[in-house]
Parts: structure tokens; C-alpha cells; sequence
């Protein structure tokens, strides 16, 4: 007789690790020609890769100021609720063109805000508690080797506005540092009797913003918005550079890059000197420890030296967090304080990757071997779920035991394996 064995054999396998920004005035540069775009949604122009709301990594396209945006058949033309980065032909297209042509200097993918297009198709229009609020947000911008008070955002932008008594539309980018509240650097307004007014023959244009970073800012985010708006007209942007001037006496471009992961304990550190310490010795003094304080307060030197590289192997423990500075011997008089740099060392074990799991048994659907490396049903917790779909479920084969078999595509030291049991919610 056939017997069918249930049961959940869920691994979790991990090996023990054995080994193991940038110089320059471009802090970003982003033309968004790098996005996968899919194909149209609400659109009636089709195409197969014109559009994504997916901004670049790292970026937050906030949306959660559209009307209706929780529910796709009342969040109006899904392509232009929040921010849509589409092929700048095909928008053109699609909306009519109505002087959207005129954006030249925009070329291939382009971030777009069209509450113009937006509109047409359905979502909530109670004036004023329903107006399209959208804001796009680049991902930390170093500025740890920057001059004070020298950044420069420059990019080309494509707006026309529209002012009426229903909507206002306006445009802002604002920037914030080291997560603080955001400074606005640019206002535009529809309304033609304010200061800010920026008129309609603006769909052609480079923008540039003097951005006063303060002394002491290690990052920065940019983000632009266009809110109170409705059935306006759009905003469109390309071809964002940040750039700013290179403080001269501070070490920079730091190796690990500042808040970098996995770095291997067995590492050796490295920076390039600022440009005053030539003639002096000792040049350098680092400061390393997982203790803020310590490196804000100096008291962790670990080495004062003249090379631009540290060794620090043996200062280094798995899955910590380290902090670190290099002050400058510019003068005689003393040391330049450096920017504080972080990075985050490999972690002891790993979980791993690339298992394929076979079974000489007839596996039920939904519920294959794969199950039992797929973390199908573990939460954040590693308790498993009781669903049967998130397990492995298979009869054995007749006479012949069952089994399973993981292959791997390396050789590997275990370090730790968990087994669940099956349990099923119609035990």
C-alpha cells in the first residue's frame, strides 16, 4: 500500500564569512535613462516600455497626497498619480502633445507630474480637501567632502502652470540635511499677482539652484514637489546634476565609503588626504571605534601615521557598526577635525543563496520542495504560517523511501539549520 508523508522540512542554511565616495565636484547625476520602464496602464496610447512610477534607487516618489490613490479605479490616470517617469515621445503622445513638444532639452525617460492628464479619469474632487500632491525625493547625497555653502543643483524642466479658483498649482524643491526639516530653495506659483509667479512660457528651461549646505552637513536630500493642484497643466524634469566645491583640507573619498555594509573584518582602510598636509609628519591621525562619542570626543586614535591607509584588521568585529574620522595635519598649530564616516562590517554568518531543492516524490501543487528554502511562511520572527501552500507536502514514491535533496553551488561550513514541523490549519 501507498503511504503519503506529511511533512515541512524548511532550511535555513548559513555559512561563516571567511574573508572578506567620492572625489570630484558631481555629488548626482541622474537623466533617469537607466529606469526599466513597462507598458501603459490607463493611457490610451499603448506601448510596451513607456512608462513606471519605480524612481531610481534609493529615490521616494511620494503619492500618497493623490486623490483616491488607494484604490486604482478612483486614483485618476494611474501613469500620472504621483510622479510617472515615462519615454518623453510617448507622453507627448498620449496627452496630445499641448505644448509638452516644447521640452527639448528633455530627452528619452523624464519625470513628469501631469495633473493635467491626471484628471482625466476618475477620483475624488472635493475642493480644497482633494488636491493632487506629489513630491519626488532623491535618494542621501554625500556631502561629507563639500565646501560649506557651495552646492548647485542644475536641472531641465519643463512647466506650465495654470491658476484658477479651484486649483493653485505651485512648485517647490526643497532640500533637507543629515534628516533635518526641509529648506525650501525654490517656490513657483500660478497665481500671476505673486512674487513667485512663474508663467507659462517656461516649458523649455535650465534650472539652476545655489543651495546654501551648512558647515558641518554630511548629506543631503533634494525633493521636488508640485501640490494644490488639479486639473492644471505639468511639471516635468531631466538631466539632474548636484554638484559643489571640494573642501581642500579635509581627507575625502573614504574606503569603506561612508555607510557601507558587509565590509570584511579583515580589511584595510584608505582615504585620499586633503591637499595642505604635503611637508608635515605625521599627516594623518585616525580615529576608529563602534562608539560615536569616542569619535566625536578624539579619544579613539588608533594610529597617527603618514601612508593614507589603515590596516585594521584586528579592530574589526563581525555585524558591528564602526564609526570613523581622519583629522588632517595642516598646520603645526594642530589637527583639522575630519568628517565622521560609518560603515557596517560583514555579518559572522549568512544566510545562503543559489539551493536548489529536488524530491524523488509527487510533490502536491503549490507545494514543492522549493518551499523549503524559499522562506515561504516564516515571518521576521521565523515563526511559520500554518498554510499549506507554504510548505512542502509530497507521497512517496512506490517502494522507495522518500527523500529530498538540496544541492548547493559551492562548498560551505554550516554554521546553523533550522527544521520546522509540518503544521497545517485542517490538522
Amino acid at each position: 500500500m501507498k503511504r503519503t508523508m506529511c511533512f515541512l522540512l524548511t532550511l535555513v542554511l548559513t555559512f561563516v564569512g571567511v574573508c572578506g565616495a567620492q572625489s570630484g565636484h558631481v555629488l548626482l547625476s541622474e537623466d533617469f535613462d537607466g529606469l526599466a520602464l513597462g507598458p501603459n496602464v490607463d493611457e490610451g496610447t499603448p506601448g510596451e516600455a513607456v512608462w513606471t512610477d519605480i524612481p531610481p534607487e534609493g529615490w521616494i516618489n511620494d503619492a500618497s497626497g493623490v486623490p483616491g490613490i488607494e484604490d486604482p479605479a478612483t486614483d485618476g490616470v494611474t501613469e500620472w498619480a504621483g510622479w510617472g517617469f515615462a519615454n518623453k515621445d510617448w507622453w507627448v503622445q498620449t496627452a496630445g502633445d499641448q505644448r509638452r513638444s516644447e521640452f527639448v532639452l528633455g530627452q528619452g525617460t523624464v519625470a513628469i507630474a501631469d495633473p493635467d492628464e491626471w484628471d482625466d479619469a476618475g477620483h475624488p474632487k472635493d475642493y480644497p480637501a482633494n488636491t493632487y500632491d506629489v513630491w519626488l525625493s532623491t535618494a542621501a547625497i554625500d556631502l561629507s567632502t563639500s565646501k560649506p555653502g557651495t552646492v548647485q543643483l542644475t536641472f531641465d524642466s519643463s512647466w506650465r502652470p495654470e491658476f484658477d479658483d479651484d486649483y493653485h498649482q505651485t512648485g517647490t524643491v526643497r532640500a533637507s540635511f543629515d534628516g533635518g526639516e526641509p529648506v525650501e530653495v525654490l517656490l513657483w506659483e500660478s497665481d500671476s499677482s505673486s512674487a513667485n509667479f512663474k508663467d507659462d512660457n517656461s516649458t523649455n528651461e535650465t534650472i539652476v539652484v545655489d543651495i546654501d549646505n551648512p558647515a558641518g552637513a554630511m548629506s543631503m536630500v533634494i525633493t521636488w514637489g508640485l501640490y494644490d493642484a488639479g486639473n492644471d497643466w505639468w511639471w516635468a524634469i531631466d538631466n539632474i546634476v548636484v554638484t559643489a566645491e571640494r573642501s581642500a583640507r579635509l581627507a575625502y573619498n573614504p574606503d569603506p565609503a561612508h555607510g557601507a555594509v558587509e565590509v570584511p573584518v579583515k580589511t584595510t582602510m584608505s582615504w585620499t588626504p586633503g591637499e595642505y598636509v604635503q611637508g608635515l609628519s605625521p599627516q594623518h591621525q585616525v580615529i576608529l571605534s563602534d562608539d560615536l562619542g569616542a569619535v566625536e570626543s578624539a579619544a579613539a586614535v588608533v594610529s597617527t601615521q603618514d601612508a593614507n591607509s589603515f590596516d585594521a584588521t584586528g579592530h574589526l568585529d563581525f555585524s558591528t557598526t564602526y564609526y570613523w574620522r581622519v583629522d588632517e595635519a595642516n598646520s603645526v598649530a594642530g589637527w583639522d577635525e575630519g568628517n565622521i564616516w560609518n560603515f557596517t562590517a560583514e555579518a559572522f554568518a549568512y544566510p545562503i543563496a543559489n539551493v536548489v531543492a529536488t524530491t524523488n516524490g509527487a510533490s502536491e501543487a503549490n507545494a514543492g520542495p522549493e518551499n523549503t528554502i524559499n522562506a515561504s511562511g516564516l515571518n521576521a520572527d521565523d515563526e511559520h504560517s500554518t498554510r499549506s501552500t507554504d510548505m512542502w507536502l509530497a507521497r512517496a514514491p512506490a517502494d522507495e523511501a522518500l527523500y529530498i535533496q538540496y544541492e548547493f553551488d559551492n562548498v560551505y561550513k554550516l554554521y546553523e539549520m533550522l527544521v520546522w514541523n509540518y503544521n497545517v490549519e485542517f490538522e
